[in-house]
């Protein structure tokens, strides 16, 4: 039995891929031919020009791969071109070509396609007796046709406006850019005039409302400001030490895996799975960004109270940061005593049948490797990358935090910050960060500490007494307690 497993391609793949494209060039004597590189694999696997199998072994070395495309018959309907099936090498004879084969009929299958099309080098010996093994047909002799390549080249001399008595169109496209140009730059001339002319006339505008928010600053008390920010400072504390603590206490470090099992008999299905299922590059962009936001967003909160001084503005803050730390504490301490693996860890690893390790696994940044394919540089793999703490899916801080938000006044109203925890929250399952019971739990951390600061003790009690916005942040904590114990 070989011990291949087939997996669809990532991005890291294709350094590898690219490099048997280059072996399989040389193969079949077309090295020449080879305009491509692996970025530029990356980017069309990303926007999902192609599809490709790969066939790693127990080693988790790249021994294969299966490049194919969707297209049309307009006879028989939907049909696969197979573009390449190669195996390294030092591999073949190994069985991995034939479980390539398979995985693509079953591909094939499942997309409804009548029949699975490729080309053979008349040459290529071994390959035309390893398809005529899997029981395919010479279509060439069958269909009696003849296969036509029409070149980029030949289509630039050909397309209008590129020589072949074309002169009068190419300057009439020339005549239009001129225009275009010129209008342009009428149209940039314009807004510097504009821009010049308010930058002037708003110049004491920008200077009293500079003034206006150093004069809000007044009302910080430095000293309630720092007890405040105090549990916070102790989380980052801890969260940075924990490779330290992890030695010194002997914490666990293998993750936890029972997360879908919980989630499963909670809900009869696995939320994240049915969210990600349907993915695009649209859904890919807008679950990105409450995830870029969710670092900054206690700066973002904290400057909006302070500028629109909303319900007291200040001392929400102080009760705002207070909240926030302990909610962070209260979380990485159960990450540390209980890790919990992620659904792209639980969905992806491959495990050694021997000794039960780890052979390979999504990467940290899990759905949003798409995002750095398309823009091309590894943003979130970087981001993730340095966490020091990979297995701290329960409870989930990135929906806890816009959770303390929505207790606290949230910014503009109680809507806008309930879309707010529903929006992070489905970017989490969309992107499989997080299960649908790590949101929970965040949520319920937070709950558990805003009903401390309210019934057992807080250093601002002073401040809440006299705050109106207090009363319609009890309302909002009211209908969140509510819609928590029903959940």
């Amino acid at each position: 039995m070989v011990d291949g497993v087939i997996l669809p391609a990532n991005s890291d793949d294709c350094e590898e891929i690219m490099e048997m494209i280059k072996s399989l060039a040389r193969y079949e004597r077309m090295e020449s031919s080879v305009s491509i590189d692996s970025n530029r694999l990356k980017t069309d696997l990303a926007k999902k020009k192609f599809e490709c199998l790969v066939c790693k072994n127990q080693a988790c070395v790249l021994v294969g791969f299966a490049l194919f495309v969707n297209t049309y018959d307009i006879k028989e309907g939907k049909k696969m071109y197979l573009e390449d099936l190669f195996v390294k090498e030092d591999y073949r004879k190994q069985g991995y070509g034939s479980k390539l084969w398979n995985e693509l009929a079953s591909k094939c299958k499942e997309n409804n396609c009548s029949y699975l099309e490729f080309s053979v080098l008349k040459w290529n010996k071994s390959a035309i007796q390893f398809y005529n093994r899997q029981g395919c047909k010479n279509s060439t002799e069958l269909d009696n046709k003849q296969v036509f390549r029409y070149a980029m080249e030949r289509m630039s001399k050909n397309a209008p406006g590129f020589g072949n008595g074309k002169t009068v169109q190419a300057n009439k496209v020339k005549k239009q850019l001129e225009n275009v140009w010129y209008s342009w730059n009428r149209f940039t001339d314009t807004i510097h005039q504009v821009l010049k002319s308010e930058c002037r006339n708003k110049q004491e505008d920008l200077t009293g409302y500079c003034s206006h928010i150093s004069h809000l600053f007044e009302f910080v008390n430095i000293k309630l400001f720092i007890i405040s920010a105090l549990p916070l400072l102790i989380y980052l504390t801890i969260f940075k030490s924990y490779l330290f603590l992890k030695e010194v206490l002997d914490l666990p470090e293998e993750p936890h895996t029972i997360l879908p099992i919980i989630e499963y008999s909670m809900f009869q299905c696995l939320p994240h799975q049915i969210l990600s299922r349907r993915w695009n590059i649209t859904f890919d962009l807008l679950a990105a960004v409450p995830y870029l936001i969710h670092f900054v967003l206690p700066v973002l909160f904290i400057a909006y109270n302070i500028v629109t001084r909303r319900g007291g503005g200040v001392p929400l803050i102080y009760q705002y940061l207070w909240c926030v730390g302990w909610v962070n504490i209260v979380a990485v301490i159960i990450q540390f005593l209980f890790p919990t693996a992620p659904p792209w860890f639980n969905d992806s690893a491959v495990y050694d049948e021997t000794t039960g390790q780890v052979i390979s696994s999504m990467p940290n940044e899990a759905a949003f490797q798409r995002i750095d394919a398309l823009l091309g540089v590894p943003w979130f793999k970087n981001l993730y990358g340095q966490s020091p703490l990979k297995f701290g899916s329960f409870p989930s801080l990135h929906v806890a935090w816009p959770t303390v938000i929505f207790v606290h006044e949230p910014w503009f109203s109680a809507k806008v910050g309930l879309l707010h925890v529903v929006w992070i929250t489905w970017a989490a399952l969309y992107s499989s960060h997080h299960y649908l019971i790590d949101a929970l739990g965040g949520i319920s951390v937070v709950v558990a500490v805003k009903l401390g600061m309210n019934h057992v003790w807080q250093p601002f009690s002073k401040e809440n007494k006299t705050s109106t916005g207090d009363r319609d942040n009890s309302r909002v904590y009211t209908r969140l307690t509510s819609v928590s114990k029903q959940v």
